[in-house]
Formats: C-alpha cells, structure tokens, sequence
C-alpha cells in the first residue's frame, strides 16, 4: 500500500477531521515544516509509517506517526524515542528527533533513519536460502541483541517483520515501541508474567526454527493450544522439514528454546556456535514452505487476527 502526502490520512495533516477537531494546514505542523511525507510504507496496530524527506538536508527518513489514543500509556512515544535516540548500533534502526507538537494532540511523530529493505524471510528467499547468507544475518542479530543487553533494553517484539535486511546484507532491527505480544514468536514468561532479556533470546530460536524448516515450532490448530505448545516447550524437528540441517544450527535453536528463562542462551554463548564458523554445507533453506509462511502471516495480519 502506498499513500502520498498530498493524500494523507489520520496520521497526517488533512483539511477536515473526521473525528469533528477543528482542521488545519500542514504550514501548522512543525514536522511538515521541517520534512515531507512520502509513501506510506508500513502499519501497526497504534501507528503509521511514512517515507519521508528532510526539506532542509535531503536526508532521505522515516516518519512514524503515533496515534496516541491507541496506547496502553500516553508516554508510550516518548519512551520509545528515548530508547532509540540513546542506541547507537550499525544492527538497529536509528531515532532522529520526537514531534509531540501536532495541532492533533493525540499525535506524535518519531523521525527515525529510514531502512530500504525487506523482512528477514522474505531476503533469505531472494537470496535462495543460502546458508552462508543466513549465518550471516543471523551473526548480525545476535550482535545487535548483545549490544541491546549491554544497555539493560529489551526489544520484546523480535519477529520476521521487525528484522530487516537492506539490499547490502545489512541487518537493522526496527519497532521497539509498546506492542501485544505476537504468540507464535513470545516466550512463555512473556505470555504469562514479564518480558526479559532472555525473552527476546526465545524470539531469536523460534526465528532460526521457522528459517531453518519453513514452520513454526509451536503454532497449532487454536490459540488455546499453541499457548500450551510455548509455555511446555513441546516443539520437535520432524525430518521431513530438517532433513540436512546441520546438528550446529539445531543445538542453537535448542539453546535458544529452553522453557526456563535462566537456563537459555544468551548472546555471547550463541556466539561461540561452531555452526557460525565451519565450511558451509550443501543445505539449504525452503524457500517455498518459507514464502507459505510469509503468506501466511500476511493474510492474518490482514485479517487482524
């Protein structure tokens, strides 16, 4: 989907609310002063996010609209800009400044550097499922986590659609504003009490799981059964979707998956795998149960399920 700025939405200035608020020009709007609004390139459940351009240095960003109204606290923006404005890692997605002066008040913008690149899933399929290419990617997240940990900050939402691959094999690691917990990629204590570092340690594994067979670990007919499946850690590598993955790459999504919080693995354990470090084998991801996959989650998304 894409929307220009002379079209905007909710999330943008506009000549007439549709919620009844006295209308505006853009000429109101500090952020418009300052950058234009492009193509609208991503939607969450408490936001918008726009391509946008820096009118006074061509630095070419990204504009992340925060519908307020929608967040468990108000604070929820400048919280996150604080995170991202305060990390400095080549791995994650970089916060410019906070607009928390829109005529809609129930508005606030994080300008942010702008990735140019696709999910993590959908780069190993383009790349045909190598696996040098993946140890890769996968090295880089393990670093941007151990950077993370190093900093006491919890992402607590990894999943494919928050790891991003830019067109050079770079990875970038974006959203760490408030979110509900995606079932298929939480931890059981995330799901039950309180998100940790280990926690996004948990998300990682399941990642690796669904790269390495095309499957989720734990995803069953209902939700009922899918929360069981994650809080017992009843998951399996059925031969027929890890048949010639090396024995490395399955011991790290064993580390990765253990139930109890304290006896996962964290990032400078992960690192020590043999897997990151031997010749690479004739194996390869399946791309096509992978794009099923990436299809899947879609439609769901979609569907706001």
């Amino acid at each position: 989907m894409e929307q220009s700025s002379s079209s905007s939405g909710d999330c943008g200035a506009a000549a007439e609310d549709k919620d009844g608020t006295k209308s505006w020009s853009w000429e109101e709007d500090p952020l418009y002063r300052r950058y234009q609004q492009l193509d609208l390139i991503g939607i969450g459940k408490y936001s918008e996010v726009y391509a946008g351009k820096d009118v006074v240095t061509g630095q070419e960003v990204a504009l992340k609209i925060i519908d307020k109204r929608r967040l468990p606290s108000e604070d929820g923006p400048k919280d996150e800009y604080k995170k991202l404005s305060e990390l400095c890692h080549r791995n994650i997605v970089s916060g410019l400044t906070l607009f928390t002066e829109s005529p809609k008040e129930y508005l606030d913008t994080i300008v942010m550097t702008r990735v140019k690149g696709s999910q993590i899933l959908e780069h190993i399929c383009s790349v045909q499922g190598k696996e040098a290419k993946i140890k890769k990617l996968f090295l880089q997240l393990i670093y941007a986590l151990q950077y993370l940990l190093s900093q006491h900050v919890i992402h607590g939402d990894i999943k494919p659609e928050n790891v991003l691959v830019e067109s050079d094999g770079t990875v970038r690691l974006v959203d760490f504003g408030p979110s509900e917990p995606d079932q298929e990629f939480t931890a059981p204590e995330a799901l039950t009490a309180v998100t940790t570092h280990s926690s996004d340690m948990w998300s990682w594994g399941v990642l690796l799981y669904v790269t390495l067979s095309g499957v989720s670990p734990f995803l069953d007919d209902c939700p009922e059964e899918t929360f069981n499946n994650i809080c017992t850690a009843n998951y399996s590598f059925p031969p027929d979707y890890f048949s010639g993955v090396p024995e490395d790459a399955l011991f790290l999504v064993t580390s990765a998956l253990a139930p109890d919080p304290d006896q996962r693995a964290l990032p400078n354990s992960l690192l020590l795998s043999p897997w990151f470090k031997e010749n690479d084998s004739d194996w390869a991801a399946p791309v096509e149960r992978l794009l099923n996959f990436i299809e899947r989650r879609r439609k769901s998304t979609c569907c706001g399920l």
